[in-house]
């Protein structure tokens, strides 16, 4: 970021510069060029002596870390069936009891330093994989080549060293580019990572595999570490959310969850305080834009007030998206919709939303949900706790409280514009939509404003009614952004 600040004060001032001798665009864009080269070419140095430094530490003794079990996500005791609104049995609309009003850190990774020309330090030879149905090059480099006589920590800082004499900064530069181009997320950037080195690295060097990942991981700017266990290498990475079914260690800057061969008895393991310097961000497992995956898509039909609506999402998405491990049920609610699921349901939804006002559209969003979607809960249909994406109820037959709270959710915010609160209970997930508009019924206070309680498990209760079961109950209130 300050590189980008001082190159663009450098061309703005340029700038003036040429205006006032006449100098040509040829020449003014010949000079900045050289500038920048020379200025990428500092910072590469600077790298290269930091990983130096790095590996002199990373050489050191080891200390022990103790590693926590993993904390399982959070279990709703759902009923069986979804409860029927009866019209006539309500109470009087009533200010619902809140617990907390949580909001969601997102340290995301969102300038991106620019890609470098592949002729720099690559060879011509090229991996070409396929990564969720899209054809992806990158050039092989000589870091591929690391071997680990032993997993001690002067073998490690051997290869550490190795990788930075490579040179990785044009593959760093192909990833940050592919990551760009795809519109990938950390999470999906990390999954990209472990193929290629999965491509490269045989399954007999496992070990070796960590490394490089690790390595690669702390070049582009990600918080990790490399940690051991018995004769296994793990790796450690940071993220900002909780991970739920994963074990983790707690480091003074966060939880850095394990990621390698995982045995129920591990208690400890062996790795370094110290992080990497220029690496500041956390993975986070955030979708702020659609990821641009291959065109194919599947269809699926609803049906909704008698009529047939058609929606289309990517199978490859419904793939990536069961590689991410179980995180907070914010970072569902706030995911950007793919490009296919949101123009189909726009072409479902936005002509019945035409010539209604902002409680109409609520509402009919509110019974598309609780009536085009079938229930079931989680332990029934998967046998565990399992929070879903919106494409993922598209994809899967049934769809429990916390699915149909982000699929309403995430309606509601695309096609009214209005903000959306979770509700989060103990057994339980709804929602509150701030209504411009006074619309009698249950609700919400959040600093001083109001939001109209829609369950959209509670079936055929219309905007404004709360279950029974939880007007008397605190409910945790999950801001989305």
């Amino acid at each position: 970021m300050k590189t980008q600040i001082i190159l663009t004060g450098w061309w703005i001032l340029c700038g003036i510069c040429t205006v006032a001798t006449g100098q040509t665009r040829a020449d003014f864009r010949q000079q900045f060029e050289a500038f920048q080269s020379r200025t990428q070419t500092q910072f590469y140095h600077f790298r290269d002596s930091v990983n130096r430094e790095y590996a002199r530490y990373l050489s050191q003794r080891w200390e022990a870390f103790d590693v926590r079990s993993p904390q399982p996500a959070p279990e709703k005791p759902e009923p069986a069936e979804a409860p029927r609104y009866v019209p006539g049995t309500d109470n009087p609309p009533a200010a619902l009891p809140v617990d907390s009003v949580i909001a969601l850190p997102y340290r995301t990774m969102e300038a991106y330093p620019s890609p470098v020309a592949p002729s720099e330090g690559a060879a011509s030879a090229s991996l070409r994989l396929e990564y969720f149905g899209v054809p992806v090059e990158v050039s092989r480099f000589d870091g591929f080549n690391i071997r680990l006589s032993s997993i001690d920590e002067t073998q490690v800082a051997d290869c550490w060293l190795h990788l930075s004499q490579a040179p990785c900064h044009a593959f760093v530069g192909e990833l940050l580019a592919l990551k760009n181009e795809m519109f990938l997320n950390d999470w999906a950037l990390y999954l990209l990572l472990s193929q290629i080195a999965d491509h490269y690295f045989q399954p007999s060097l496992t070990n070796e595999k960590t490394v490089f990942v690790v390595f690669m991981l702390n070049q582009i700017g990600y918080r990790a570490k490399v940690g051991r266990m018995e004769k296994t290498l793990v790796s450690l990475i940071a993220f900002p959310t909780l991970l739920y079914g994963i074990h983790y260690v707690a480091f003074p800057d966060g939880n850095y969850y394990v990621f390698g061969p995982d045995r129920p008895s591990m208690t400890k393991t062996w790795s370094y305080a110290l992080n990497y310097g220029p690496a500041e961000t956390y993975l986070s497992l955030a979708v702020t834009k659609p990821f641009r995956l291959s065109a194919n898509t599947v269809q699926k039909t609803f049906i909704f007030e008698n009529k047939t609506c058609t929606v289309e999402y990517s199978p490859n998405l419904i793939d990536l998206y069961r590689t991410c491990p179980q995180t907070e049920l914010q970072v569902y609610a706030n995911s950007a919709l793919s490009g296919a699921a949101r123009r189909s349901l726009e072409k479902a939804l936005l002509p019945r939303l035409q010539g209604k006002n902002a409680g109409e559209s609520v509402g009919l969003l509110l019974s598309f949900v609780q009536s085009a979607f079938a229930y079931k809960n989680d332990w029934a249909q998967f046998g565990y706790e399992k929070y879903f994406f919106v494409e993922e109820s598209l994809h899967y037959p049934y769809s429990d409280c916390e699915d149909r709270a982000v699929l309403f959710a995430q309606l509601v915010r695309c096609f009214v514009g209005l903000d959306v609160v979770l509700l989060d209970y103990a057994d339980h997930v709804s929602t509150a939509v701030r209504l411009n508009e006074e619309v009698a019924g249950d609700y919400v206070y959040i600093d001083n404003v109001r939001y109209v309680v829609c369950d959209p498990t509670y079936i055929g209760a219309p905007v404004g009614r709360a279950m029974k079961e939880c007007k008397n109950k605190k409910a945790r209130i999950l801001a989305l952004n």
